[in-house]
């Protein structure tokens, strides 16, 4: 895999795992000033389990692909 290409996915994860991750603080917020009915709950639920998914996958990838030195600025 050339530098492009990792550096291409590394953006890829961080953009996707920011996505979810504010999807989680906004649904949460949310919570906080309205009433909570069940739908509001599953909703969270799942943006929560899509999040620790997505989390897992981006950690199996790099794993797989030896990216970690690529957040020491290394390639």
């Amino acid at each position: 895999m050339r530098v492009i290409e990792k550096i291409l996915l590394i953006q890829y994860l961080q953009h996707n795992h920011d996505f979810y991750e504010n999807e989680v603080i906004k649904l949460k917020q949310q919570l906080r000033y309205r009433n909570i009915d069940v739908n509001d709950c599953v909703e969270l639920s799942l943006a929560i389990e899509r999040l620790q998914a997505f989390e897992k996958f981006s950690k199996d990838v790099t794993s797989l692909l030896s990216l970690k030195s690529l957040n020491n600025e290394e390639c």
